[in-house]
């Protein structure tokens, strides 16, 4: 039953929250793919179809396909406590291009275990993105 309801608690939140895109896209004087209620709007949308599709592939499970209990993996603990030192090391000033290079490569690599150099290659070229869509196109500065 939870797997169910978390997905239907996901696909309010999602609707939700493009329901306030959409409105603030409305508020805009010229609406357009470069204006600030763009990106909400696209996430917005993405979050609830998403969410959606989700909650349908869980409604149609049967029951007895969950398990009664879920005990989270070694992998989920250490991720969370990746997440915690990269949200700490962003808070204390350490500079985002560094800390989510080495995020993203650290975790790659602890997840996989293998591939080392393809997850340095998938590292370089999100960063790349990351640096083009925000710090080009947008003018997103990261300190």
């Amino acid at each position: 039953m939870g797997e169910k309801a978390f997905t239907i608690i996901l696909f309010l939140a999602g609707a939700f929250f493009f329901s306030q895109a959409a409105e603030l896209w409305g508020r805009m004087p010229q609406p357009r793919i470069s204006s600030a209620a763009a990106l909400p709007l696209f996430a917005g949308a993405v979050w609830t179809i998403f969410a959606f599709l989700g909650a349908v592939k869980s409604i149609k499970k049967p029951a007895s396909a969950e398990k009664a209990e879920h005990a989270p993996s070694k992998e989920v603990f250490v991720m969370f406590a990746f997440v915690v030192i990269y949200c700490a090391l962003l808070f204390f000033g350490v500079y985002f291009y560094l800390v989510t290079t080495l995020f993203l490569y650290g975790s790659m690599c602890y997840l996989s275990r293998k591939g080392f150099l393809k997850n340095m290659l998938w590292t370089g070229i999100f960063m790349l993105l990351t640096y083009f869509i925000f710090d080009v196109m947008f003018g997103v500065v990261f300190t």
